[in-house]
C-alpha cells in the first residue's frame, strides 16, 4: 500500500472550472444591471400614487386652524358685599335671565344699617316739615301785623280828611289837624316797613329750608346705598345666558370682591382656533374664513389675532356671519382662512416630500408616460393644499406628489 503522503492530490472541480464560472457570473451581473437600467430603478403601481399637473393659475393661499366654539361673552359675577352664602338658587347649566337670582347672602349688619338710615331720614323729613310750618306761621303772623297797620293808617287818613273840613269851619285848631296828619304819615311808614318784613320772611323760607333739604338728600343717598347693599345680598346674573360655574358653597363666608359664579351668553358663539406658527403669515383681523362643525358650515371673519406665539401656534378669534342651529359651547371647529390670492403663477399640489422651500419629486416623462424622473424643484408661496413653483417645472408637466416607498435614493421609476 502506498503511503498517504505520497498519494497524488487531484484538483477540485472549483479549481478546474473557476475561470469559466467567474466569467459566467460577471456576464449574469452585467445582464441584470443592463436590464435594471433599461427597465427603471423601481417599479411602482400608478394606482397607489397621487399625481398633480403644474398649471398656471391663481393660487388661493389658505391656512387651516382647529379649536372650539366659545361664548362671545363670559361674565364673572363678583360679590359686591360681604356675607355668608345662605342659599343657592340655581345649578350649573341652568338657563338664566339678567334678573335671575343665582344665590342669596346673609349679612345682618347691612339690614341694621338700612334700618338706621331709614330712621335717620324720617327724622330729618319730620324736622323739615316742622321748620317749614314754623316759618309759614311766622309769615302769617306778620301778614296779620301788616293788616293791622294798614287798618290804622286808613283810619288815620279818614280822620285827617275830616279834620281838614272841620278846620275850615273853625271847629278844631290847626295844631290838632297837623298832629293828626303827622300821625297818618307815621302809620303809613310803619305799614311799608311791615310789608317789607312780610316779604323778607316769605323769601327767607326757601333759604331756611335749603340746608334742611341738602341734609335730606344726603340721608336719602345714604338710605339708597344701604338699600342697594341689602339688595346685593340677592346675587343676580346680570346677563341672559347659561350658568357656567358656581365658585362658592352654601354656608361659606365670603369677602367683598370674591368671584361667585360665571355666566356664559348663549346664541352668540365665536370660534377660538390655533394656527401653526409656520402657516400664520398674513393672518390678520378682517380675513374671511370658512368654519366647519358637526352642526354645519358657515362663513365668518377674523376679529382678533393674538400677537404672541404659544406652544408653536397663534390663537385667533373668528366671528360667524350667522349663528348655527345646534351649535354649543366647546364644540370642535375647523376653520380655513383665505390669506390672499396670487394671480398667474405656476401652481402644483403640495408635495409630501417638501422640505422648507425645496422638494424632490418624480416628473412623468411626456414621451414615455410609464417612466418618471427625479427632479429638485424650488417652492415659493404656499397654501394648505397647493404651492407656487418658482423653478424646476414647466406648465403642463405631470408630477408625483405622494411619497414613494423606497424611492428616496432612486433617480427614476417605472409606473405600472
Amino acid at each position: 500500500m502506498k503511503n498517504l503522503m505520497d498519494t497524488e492530490l487531484k484538483p477540485s472541480l472549483w479549481l478546474r472550472h473557476r475561470g469559466a464560472l467567474l466569467i459566467g457570473l460577471i456576464t449574469i451581473l452585467a445582464i441584470a444591471a443592463l436590464w435594471r437600467f433599461q427597465s427603471g430603478d423601481l417599479r411602482v403601481a400608478a394606482s397607489e400614487l397621487v399625481f398633480s399637473t403644474a398649471t398656471r393659475k391663481t393660487l388661493v393661499r389658505t391656512v387651516r386652524g382647529t379649536g372650539v366654539l366659545v361664548p362671545r361673552e363670559v361674565r364673572a359675577i363678583g360679590a359686591t358685599v360681604s356675607g355668608r352664602v345662605d342659599a343657592l338658587s340655581l345649578s350649573v347649566g341652568s338657563a338664566v335671565q339678567s334678573d335671575s337670582v343665582l344665590l342669596t347672602l346673609d349679612n345682618p349688619d347691612l339690614s341694621d344699617a338700612l334700618a338706621a338710615a331709614e330712621a335717620e331720614l324720617e327724622a330729618a323729613l319730620a324736622d323739615r316739615s316742622a321748620r317749614e310750618t314754623e316759618l309759614r306761621n311766622a309769615v302769617l303772623a306778620q301778614r296779620a301785623t301788616v293788616g293791622e297797620a294798614q287798618a290804622n293808617w286808613r283810619s288815620t287818613q279818614s280822620q285827617v280828611a275830616a279834620e281838614a273840613k272841620m278846620k275850615g269851619f273853625g271847629v278844631i285848631s290847626a295844631i290838632q289837624s297837623e298832629q293828626t296828619r303827622f300821625k297818618a304819615e307815621q302809620l303809613q311808614q310803619r305799614l311799608a316797613l311791615e310789608r317789607e318784613r312780610e316779604t323778607n320772611m316769605q323769601n327767607n323760607i326757601p333759604v331756611q329750608l335749603k340746608a334742611l333739604d341738602a341734609r335730606i338728600r344726603q340721608l336719602q343717598g345714604k338710605r339708597a346705598l344701604a338699600a342697594q347693599r341689602v339688595e346685593a345680598l340677592k346675587v343676580r346674573a346680570g346677563l341672559a345666558g347659561v350658568l357656567q360655574s358656581i365658585a362658592v358653597a352654601q354656608g361659606q363666608q365670603i369677602a367683598l370682591g370674591t368671584e361667585l359664579a360665571r355666566i356664559a351668553s348663549v346664541g352668540d358663539l365665536i370660534a377660538q382656533v390655533q394656527v401653526p406658527e409656520g402657516l400664520s403669515e398674513g393672518l390678520q383681523p378682517g380675513l374671511r374664513a370658512q368654519l366647519r362643525t358637526s352642526a354645519g358650515e358657515v362663513q365668518g371673519r377674523v376679529t382678533r389675532v393674538d400677537p404672541s406665539v404659544r406652544d408653536g401656534a397663534i390663537a385667533a378669534d373668528v366671528a360667524m356671519d350667522q349663528q348655527l342651529a345646534g351649535a354649543r359651547p366647546e364644540m370642535s371647529v375647523e376653520v380655513t382662512f383665505e390669506i390672499d390670492q396670487i394671480r398667474d403663477v405656476l401652481v402644483l399640489a403640495r408635495p409630501v416630500t417638501q422640505l422648507g422651500k425645496r422638494a424632490r419629486v418624480f416628473v412623468v416623462d411626456s414621451a414615455s408616460p410609464d417612466r418618471a424622473m427625479a427632479r429638485e424643484i424650488e417652492i415659493g408661496r404656499q397654501s394648505m393644499s397647493e404651492v407656487e413653483v418658482i423653478n424646476g417645472l414647466l406648465a403642463g408637466e405631470k408630477v408625483v406628489v405622494s411619497r414613494i416607498v423606497d424611492g428616496e435614493n432612486e433617480t427614476r421609476i417605472r409606473l405600472q
